[in-house]
């Protein structure tokens, strides 16, 4: 099955040509006519390609956003437990130099003199 998103604006363009193709083939007529409907036919199918970019791209601009949006709701709580975990790290450490720095005032206490 045919991409639906790039497949449809491909479908329409290649039929509008084939039809313009076969029209021009078809029903000749003087160059100055089959100008003027070569124009409008052209002006016709940029209109209508300009709407298709236009469909799409806001559709493109909505998937985007709402893919930032499913990443912010996933990486919310990453983040927020990551913050927990560098707290309690920061935290341990400072009770551990704490516990070190005891310790060496002990040993010091302990320690003879010198003379």
């Amino acid at each position: 099955m045919a991409d639906r998103n790039g497949g449809d604006l491909t479908s329409f363009l290649l039929g509008g040509l084939v039809g313009l193709v076969v029209g021009i083939l078809i029903a000749p007529r003087p160059g100055k006519e089959t100008r003027e409907i070569l124009k409008e036919r052209a002006q016709e199918y940029l209109e209508e390609g300009q709407k298709v970019y236009q469909t799409q791209r806001e559709r493109l601009g909505e998937a985007f956003e709402t893919g930032r949006e499913a990443i912010a709701q996933k990486t919310a709580p990453i983040k927020e437990k990551l913050t927990e975990a560098k707290e309690k790290f920061q935290e341990t450490v400072e009770s551990l130099k704490e516990k070190a720095k005891e310790k060496k005032e002990q040993v010091e206490e302990v320690k003879p003199e010198e003379a």
